[in-house]
């Protein structure tokens, strides 16, 4: 097992010179490299059905399962982290106003926690624990899915045409379901392992009804 440690540093010195840019507030140190480290380019869709874009990065470790996710905003930097299913969020002082709904769709723990499940099981030789005890087959999207793992609040469902893992749920949302289905899977550099290229995000409030409310696309 690979020893990981993330310890967040919060400066809290202010810089009071004229024309100088604020530092950096936060800084995650970590212990060993990621086991999978991926840019993104974030969209998520809002009130009016316009979409915020952002510029992300997602380091991915397996053992202990754990992941550190930086965006990068016109109102200063946002890290989450999120190991052994806790998360923190940590930003520095806002630049300017920031939109609540997409801060809190940013710093989801569920939405973290859902898109670290969904890349891990992509990775050879890593599988979530958890057995379900009964069956259980959903229809997403015209195709059928049955239930094979149960971890952290979260329902994995494999695709019975094509055997790839590739839906997660969370039935911990306060609103209803979030559905994240991975598609568009890439060979990661210098590995045999895939990652999941692109990830929709879904509200999820019936099985007649789901919302778009972000769309994910990563970079190896």
């Amino acid at each position: 097992m690979k020893n990981l440690s993330v310890i967040i540093i919060a400066s809290l010195a202010f810089s009071f010179l004229t024309g100088c840019q604020l530092q950096k507030r936060v800084k995650a140190v970590i212990t060993g490299q990621p086991d999978l480290r991926l840019s993104a380019i974030a969209q998520y869709v809002q009130q009016d059905g316009s979409r915020y874009l952002t510029r992300q990065q997602y380091d991915i470790y397996a053992s202990p399962k754990a992941m550190i996710v930086a965006s990068y905003e016109p109102v200063g930097d946002i890290i989450l982290t999120l190991q052994n299913a806790q998360a923190d969020v940590f930003a520095g002082k806002p630049k300017r106003r920031f939109d609540k709904q997409i801060y809190d769709l940013i710093t989801n723990p569920q939405i973290a926690q859902a898109i670290l499940e969904l890349q891990l099981v992509s990775m050879q030789g890593t599988k979530p624990t958890g057995a379900p005890t009964e069956n259980e087959t959903i229809n997403f999207d015209g195709r059928l899915y049955e239930l094979v793992y149960i971890t952290d609040s979260m329902k994995l469902y494999k695709n019975k045409s094509t055997g790839m893992i590739n839906l997660v749920i969370s039935t911990t949302n306060n609103t209803g379901n979030l559905v994240f289905y991975g598609y568009n899977y890439q060979t990661i550099v210098q590995q045999k392992n895939l990652y999941a290229s692109k990830i929709d995000i879904y509200s999820y409030p019936t099985s007649l009804d789901k919302k778009l409310i972000a769309q994910i696309e990563f970079f190896n």
